[in-house]
């Protein structure tokens, strides 16, 4: 990963966090409880996705076999199902301690910071410090 890529990665989790805090109206008791839950159903999603990645095949599709492609496409069911599961599961231990509103909140407000953040790639605006041309 190249230093760029992982620097902006490191600004967006606290942009993230700071962009959610400020949006989800959460009391002190339930930011307590969500916060560590969300943390622990994001790694469990990362080590998902770097399971995925080291068994990524080193082949091409178009230079796979027909049974090759076929056990490819079948993991990535599976795969997509073992995350969807772990969601599930997080969603029931949201349930618990946040009101269904404020849950839903926190997924409106995830897939808008999603979108706010590709929309920044598209078009980024001047970097800190650089004054354009004048």
């Amino acid at each position: 990963m190249n230093l760029d890529l992982l620097a902006q990665k490191q600004m967006n989790k606290p942009d993230r966090i700071a962009f959610l805090s400020e949006n989800m109206n959460l009391s002190s008791d339930e930011a307590e409880k969500f916060w560590p839950l969300l943390n622990d159903m994001e790694n469990e999603i990362k080590a998902l996705k770097k399971e995925l990645k080291e068994n990524k095949p080193e082949k091409k599709v178009n230079e796979m076999s027909d049974n090759e492609i076929e056990q490819l496409l079948d993991a990535s069911f599976i795969h997509k199902q073992r995350e969807l599961d772990i969601k599930t599961k997080f969603h029931e231990e949201f349930k618990k301690i946040l009101p269904i509103k404020k849950i839903a909140k926190f997924y409106h407000l995830e897939q808008r910071f999603k979108r706010m953040k590709k929309q920044n790639k598209q078009h980024p605006g001047p970097k800190p410090g650089n004054r354009g041309p004048y």
